[in-house]
């Protein structure tokens, strides 16, 4: 199975989606803090950011955060909820001022079946979300919250390229479902032996 380091779509995949016509492609521009799609809205558009971040993500009535990704320029998404249940299992939401271009899904079905090698594509595609979140579910049960907060940042440097990730702790506390206390104890223990820097907005990884 053809496989990203980051919760996106294949290299395949884009590579045949970014061959379709602009013209069947509607251009959405999104202010700061305004939603792409929220969860349980119809899911009938795939989505392809050309500008800015998307913050795939969900908030529960009291206000706290569960971060998926943060997804940039070029890559795309929208993907499970259209093959799934039909409607969005999360919210998509601007961080910054973005350019989106959404295509519809009735589109997307006419190009595989044109093109019946795709529909693997898009099965591996799923099958590797499915991985993907079955292993975070994993970790959660047997890898404690310390090396769960190592490996996060190990994957946010390989996400955003860099060693120095731009990152707050309650965002981080997002992303691994937990308190930003819980965080800040991990951190402070990472610190203590010589694994992060902390900065304000961001955390630098010195063992890798």
């Amino acid at each position: 199975m053809e496989k990203e380091s980051e919760v996106g779509m294949s290299k395949s995949l884009i590579s045949e989606l970014n061959k379709l016509s602009g013209d069947i492609f509607e251009v959405i521009k999104h202010n700061k803090g305004s939603y792409v799609h929220r969860r349980g809205d119809c899911a009938k558009h795939i989505y392809r950011i050309d500008h800015g971040t998307i913050r795939i993500c969900n908030i529960n009535k009291d206000g706290k955060e569960f971060i998926v990704k943060d997804l940039t320029a070029g890559e795309w998404f929208g993907l499970i909820g259209c093959f799934g249940s039909g409607k969005r299992p999360n919210d998509a939401i601007a961080t910054n001022d973005a350019i989106v271009s959404r295509i519809e899904f009735k589109n997307i079905l006419e190009l595989l079946n044109i093109n019946p090698p795709l529909y693997l594509s898009c099965c591996n595609q799923l099958a590797y979300y499915a991985e993907h979140y079955y292993n975070l579910a994993e970790s959660a049960v047997f890898e404690s919250l310390y090396d769960r907060t190592l490996m996060m940042l190990r994957q946010l440097c390989l996400w955003q390229k860099t060693q120095e990730v731009k990152i707050t702790q309650k965002e981080l506390a997002g992303l691994l479902g937990v308190t930003k206390e819980a965080v800040g104890i991990q951190l402070n223990k990472l610190k203590s032996n010589g694994l992060v820097k902390l900065g304000y907005g961001c955390i630098e990884i010195c063992d890798r």
